[in-house]
């Protein structure tokens, strides 16, 4: 399980730099700022704990 998790972290890492510098060209550094904390925190535990309970459905097949 802790490959996967790494494996996440980098995949999640990569996905959110897009996303950050996309919305940053668009929105300014202070919105982004605000954005960023209220959104993000939300955004990623949502994406996460699905992440988790799919990854977790696959081990359970093997």
């Amino acid at each position: 399980m802790k490959d996967i998790k790494q494996v996440w972290w980098q995949v999640w890492d990569q996905v959110w730099d897009q996303v950050e510098s996309q919305v940053l060209s668009q929105v300014g550094d202070q919105v982004w700022n605000q954005v960023r904390h209220q959104v993000g925190d939300q955004i990623e535990s949502q994406v996460r704990s699905q992440v988790w309970r799919n990854l977790e459905k696959t081990q359970e097949r093997h």
